[in-house]
Order: structure tokens, then C-alpha cells, then sequence
């Protein structure tokens, strides 16, 4: 299709996937237990020397639910006669932008990965090779929101149902004690097909990374045998640039092996889209706060509460990303409930903090996210005292977890 009648038709887009997915303990069958080797998600551990052949083990295992996840996407059409794209899947939409003109869409971004993160597009190629989709379909979808940026810096897109952008994060350090707690919220289609890998590889720290489906790994919450954690929100831009994607950034986080290792890894002046990445040290008891975007980035380090939802707020990037009414009430929703509690370690622990992610306050822009097309997929709170890892099925509401160690 010609780029220019393409980008001339490119009027409406509707966001948003709708099959239901219930937010009750019967939705989460994993009883609460103490601590388990096996995460409340379907799970795997693959042992490989070649990245390739790592993406190939993890998309034969799951073949059924990466396979199922795509079709869920393609199935997700929109119904709309006054736009062009009725008819047509986001995922569809995408790819006809890349079909239109792949120089622009596709190769900018494909091209930058292939430059600094070889070893992660094999093993996006094996998994790609092991489900039978094609890479161009599953890189494509790694990039949707750097192609969604860039075609919406050309040509406006109304979008009529709201995107599930998510995920809440509250993280403290004082008195001794550190906490990560995070809201993984995202289209409702995910939430009973995500699952939990563990990967070892030579010469790189063994991780244990929660996944979406046939995704890149690395982008929900994850962390290594050297006591890296981490967790990500998302951040949008008006714009985006040619460059790294972000979730390439993300994979690479998962071989840190210090906060300084960390830091050099997520600040890099090409990458093509903004992101906020949440990431602790459970040996050097710090965690640090990084905002990035094309260019620019800033880190902080965490004393006593620090909030983030989906929007810039560290000093030199304020007012840099897009902010909407949703992502500031879950931040302000979330301070207020912390303000109670500074100034007093001695009360401060996991479960008070799970409880905050829990809130219905202010529904329907709540913490712990139950709408019509999205809700909170996986919660998440690492305890850097024992080490361990609290990860919860769906809402934290539901109380469905296990604690793991690595």
C-alpha cells in the first residue's frame, strides 16, 4: 500500500483487547504459601549456550499460549464503519504501516537491534522458528508503541476506547529495610497466558523472568542469581525516534550484575522510545529510579517512599512525556497512602505496601486495576531483607501468590 494514502486514511484506530478475564480467587487457583521453587504462572527452565536456541526452548514449550496470544490479537478487530480500519486488528494495522513502507515502520528499529542486541533478535528468530509466526509479526509487535509514536507524529489517531497503559510502583528504603513493589497492568488477553521462565546461561547470571506471551523477555518483572531485580512502566512520548526499542533495553537488563552495570546499560542516547525502569540491588541494598528517552535520561536514588506511575517526575524530565489524569491520580492515590507511614520504619513492611496496590480508590482510575478490557495481571513486591520474590496471580486482591527465591 502506498505510505502516503495509507497515512491520508489513518483517521481512527481503536485500542483496547476485551476477553474476559475474572479477578476472583477462583480466576487465581494458587493457594498462598510461604515460599515455593515455582512461581503462581505456567513455568519453564531452559539451560542454553546460544541465545537462539534459548527463544526456540521457551517458544516450543509455550507454543499453545504464544500461538493462542496471537490469535487473540488478530481476533481483536475493530468495529467501527467511520474508520478506515474497520475491520482490522491493531496488530494488522501495524503491519500494514510496516508493509507500507518498511524503511520508515520496520527497518530504523530492526536495524539498531540487530547493531547493539544480536544475540536477543536470535532468540526472538527461535521462538519465531519454534510457533510458526513470523519474525516480522513478532518484532513488529515488540515496536507497537514506537510505530504507534511515530505514526501519530504524522498523522493524528483518534483512539475511542482507552489503551491499558498501567502498572504502579511503590519502592522504600529506610531504617534497613528496602521493598519493590510493582502493579503489572495490561490488556486482559494477556492475563491467563503470561508465564515464568528460567533461564542459565555460560557467562551470564541465571534469571527468572515473569513473560508475555512469544514476547522479548525481560519486560514485566524479573530478577537474577546476582541480586539484580527490576521492574518497568510504561512511559509515552508524542513521538518516537529511529533507534533501539525499548524492550531490547529491558532484555539486557536481565544479565546486570550491579547497579553500576545497570546504569550503563539503560543509559544509551539511541534508544527509540521513553521507558521508567525500577531496579534494586539486593547486595548493595540500593534501588534506583531511571527515566529514559531518546537522548536523555536521569537517575535517582530511592530514600524512603518513592512513587511512579506512567509519567515523567524526576527534575530534568518533567513535563517531557505525555500525562494523563489516570497516571497522576494512581501516583497522588499512592503518595497519600505513603505519607502516613514516613518517618516510621518500624511499621513499614511488605504486606503494608501490597495492600496500598490492592486499593480500589478512586475506580476507574484505581491502583490495582479491575476494567472492561484490562486489569492488573501480576503484582509483584521484592523483599531485599530475605531475598525473595512475592509474586501474585492477577490482582493482588485476590491474594493468589508464591514467594520464590532464585
Amino acid at each position: 500500500m502506498n505510505r502516503k494514502k495509507f497515512l491520508a486514511n489513518s483517521a481512527v484506530i481503536t485500542l483496547g483487547l476485551s476477553l474476559p478475564f475474572g479477578c476472583s480467587k477462583d480466576d487465581n487457583p494458587v493457594a498462598p504459601v510461604e515460599q515455593s521453587e515455582m512461581p503462581p504462572f505456567p513455568y519453564f527452565e531452559v539451560s542454553e549456550t546460544s541465545n537462539y536456541d534459548i527463544g526456540f526452548k521457551i517458544g516450543e514449550h509455550f507454543k499453545v499460549l504464544i500461538q493462542e496470544l496471537y490469535k487473540r490479537q488478530m481476533a481483536n478487530k475493530i468495529h467501527n464503519p467511520s474508520s478506515p480500519f474497520d475491520g482490522m486488528s491493531i496488530l494488522e494495522i501495524l503491519l500494514s504501516f510496516v508493509d507500507s513502507d518498511p524503511s520508515i515502520y520496520y527497518d530504523p528499529f530492526y536495524n539498531a537491534a540487530q547493531t547493539s542486541f544480536p544475540q536477543y533478535l536470535e532468540e526472538m528468530k527461535g521462538t519465531a522458528d519454534a510457533t510458526g509466526i513470523p519474525l516480522k509479526t513478532i518484532f513488529t509487535n515488540m515496536c507497537m508503541l514506537e510505530i504507534m509514536a511515530l505514526i501519530q507524529s504524522e498523522k493524528p489517531i483518534k483512539k475511542h476506547s482507552p489503551s491499558i497503559k498501567g502498572c504502579s510502583t511503590v519502592s522504600y528504603s529506610s531504617g534497613g529495610k528496602l521493598f519493590l513493589a510493582h502493579n503489572e497492568d495490561f490488556f486482559t488477553a494477556y492475563a491467563d497466558l503470561m508465564y515464568v521462565v528460567k533461564v542459565t546461561q555460560p557467562g551470564k547470571p541465571t534469571f527468572l523472568s515473569l513473560n508475555y506471551p512469544g514476547g522479548i523477555l525481560g519486560i514485566p518483572p524479573a530478577m537474577n542469581d546476582a541480586g539484580i531485580v527490576y521492574s518497568g512502566n510504561q512511559i509515552d512520548l508524542p513521538a518516537s525516534s529511529p533507534g533501539i526499542p525499548f524492550v531490547f533495553v529491558l532484555r539486557d537488563m536481565l544479565s546486570a550484575t550491579s547497579l553500576e552495570d545497570a546504569k550503563s546499560k539503560v543509559q544509551l542516547s539511541n534508544i527509540a522510545y521513553s521507558t521508567h525502569i525500577n531496579i534494586g540491588s539486593f547486595k548493595e541494598k540500593k534501588i534506583i529510579s531511571a527515566e529514559i528517552m531518546p537522548g536523555k535520561s536521569e537517575i535517582y536514588e530511592v530514600s524512603d517512599f518513592y512513587v511512579h506511575t506512567n509519567h515523567f517526575v524526576l527534575p530534568t524530565m518533567e513535563g517531557l512525556s505525555t500525562t494523563d489524569d489516570n497516571s497522576v491520580i494512581r501516583r497522588d492515590t499512592l503518595i497519600a497512602k505513603s505519607n502516613i507511614y514516613k518517618n516510621k520504619p518500624n511499621e513499614v513492611d511488605g504486606d503494608l505496601i501490597t495492600g496500598w496496590m490492592s486499593s480500589h480508590d478512586g475506580y476507574p482510575n484505581a491502583v490495582c486495576v479491575h476494567l472492561d478490557g484490562g486489569l492488573t495481571v501480576a503484582h509483584s513486591l521484592f523483599d531485599f531483607q530475605n531475598q525473595t520474590w512475592k509474586l501474585y496471580k492477577g490482582n493482588p486482591c485476590a491474594n493468589a501468590y508464591k514467594t520464590i527465591k532464585i
